[in-house]
């Protein structure tokens, strides 16, 4: 069994977040990415300089796509 990586994880709830198709599913893909990067932090994985960074992409890029989704789902 191989495991991800931080960066492989952390793109990974990137693109969930990016790919939601619902303002539900983007609650949910925010939420995990927000307890991905949690976990990584608690397991030392990544730093807090790290964890803040990603933290507020995390929510620029939910913030832009809640609002295309508003618009009418638009990519």
């Amino acid at each position: 069994m191989t495991s991800l990586t931080p960066a492989q994880v952390i793109d990974n709830a990137r693109q969930r977040i990016e790919a939601a198709q619902c303002r539900e599913g983007l609650d949910v893909a925010w939420d995990q990415g927000l307890g991905a990067l949690h976990t990584l932090l608690a397991l030392g994985r990544i730093d807090l300089s790290t964890w803040r960074w990603h933290h507020a992409d995390f929510d620029s890029r939910a913030e832009l796509r809640a609002f295309a989704l508003e618009q009418g789902g638009g990519q």
